[in-house]
């Protein structure tokens, strides 16, 4: 007979300090977003929208927890019988209800509505069955064509779909002691790749949506969620996660803020520069996850209930917030004096904050639940460990 358990597996344990870690992820990339609503004003407020614009990098950290989270799915459940089967199908079920809900409503809505103001922030007709594919990220290189649209952001969830299509394969391949060696060496290729690419072609949009040349940071989760199984690699790694994300830190803002009309930071950026990120949120992730209990600093922010509740909805948030910000734009944005006027700009930003969570809370809380309820009917099945007698 055939059971589902009791098997013992770490990914089953929800860490509440990850789900701030995800949270933090999608506050910095609404920053990014948001970041030109704010008029330039003096050298404190565009100190500070320069430091929301680098929130782009929150995408690199929902590719390293991505990475840990789902590697570590993987290799809980590589001796269940239904490895793939179950997979798949609770992959599918938590990822494709709302895209192709909230992408087919905006295809929809673009060819009803078919006004050249929303045909300015859509997506050209000719590239939008690329989006219902995960293929946008490939359109930069097969049409040499992209420009920022109300879907453009699809393009890290494409990434993640195509990555998740083969690595499974890969851990169910790898024997466990060489999944480890796998993914640092995938990683070694990923900066390869780049600065081949950028040396060929110079830095590009193409380059940033590459699948290939930006698995690093998902295979640098990989390593996290390997590392994180193995006692004695936990206690030869600890010591040097501060020092990594402090170095990690320092490169990444030397080159994204010390550029100069004589220093182009594109080609370091897109190199190094993400090797770097993917260094330093995958040794943040790990100082997290391993400081289970901890009462330091990172612990209480990371733990806080805005950050989780932030974390809980970020696949929604992610979602919503670009076409949220887009109608916004398209509809009020000469009304609202957006980007010009600190007195609306300033309170429309937090505005905007507010309304994503809210609509990424009530799309989860009266849509996805329901889908999710359905995961449980591809749980894992681990065939029960013969009874030993003496």
């Amino acid at each position: 007979m055939i059971g589902e358990g009791p098997v013992p597996r770490p990914s089953k344990r929800h860490v509440g300090v990850l789900d701030g870690l995800r949270g933090m992820a999608i506050l910095l990339v609404m920053l990014h977003h948001f970041e030109h609503l704010l008029p330039p004003d003096g050298f404190l407020v565009n100190l500070v929208k320069s430091l929301f614009y680098a929130g782009w990098s929150g995408v690199d950290l929902f590719f390293v927890l991505s990475g840990f989270l789902i590697t570590g799915i993987l290799i809980d459940t590589k001796e269940a019988e239904n490895y793939f089967s179950s997979f798949y199908p609770r992959r599918i079920l938590r990822i494709f209800p709302l895209y192709y809900t909230v992408l087919s409503f905006i295809v929809i809505l673009a060819h009803v509505l078919h006004r050249a103001s929303f045909d300015q922030i859509m997506a050209k007709p000719s590239d939008q069955i690329f989006y219902f594919f995960y293929l946008n990220n490939w359109m930069i290189l097969l049409k040499d064509t992209w420009h920022p649209n109300i879907i453009g952001h699809f393009w890290s969830l494409a990434v993640e779909e195509q990555f998740y299509l083969l690595w499974p394969m890969c851990v169910w391949l790898t024997p466990k002691r060489s999944l480890l060696r796998l993914a640092a060496t995938g990683c070694v290729v990923a900066l390869i790749l780049r600065i081949g690419l950028v040396a060929a072609y110079g830095p590009s949009q193409a380059i940033v949506q590459n699948t290939f040349a930006r698995m690093d940071a998902l295979l640098a989760g990989a390593c996290c969620a390997v590392a994180v199984r193995d006692e004695s690699m936990v206690a030869r790694v600890k010591p040097w996660l501060i020092p990594a994300m402090i170095v990690a830190a320092l490169g990444f803002f030397s080159i994204e803020f010390g550029a100069t009309e004589l220093w182009n930071a594109g080609p370091y950026m897109e190199t190094i520069g993400f090797s770097l990120l993917a260094l330093g949120y995958a040794a943040l992730l790990l100082h997290i996850s391993l400081g289970k209990g901890s009462r330091s600093l990172t612990h209480k922010l990371f733990g806080s209930s805005p950050l989780r509740a932030m974390g809980k909805y970020s696949y929604g948030i992610y979602v919503y917030h670009v076409p949220i910000l887009m109608f916004v734009g398209l509809f009020g944005s000469e009304r609202l004096g957006l980007g010009k006027n600190a007195w609306t700009s300033v309170p429309v930003f937090f505005a905007l904050i507010g309304l994503s969570f809210l609509t990424a809370k009530a799309s989860y809380e009266l849509f996805e639940v329901r889908f999710l309820r359905l995961k449980r009917r591809f749980e894992p099945r681990f065939r029960p460990e013969p009874v030993v007698t003496t």
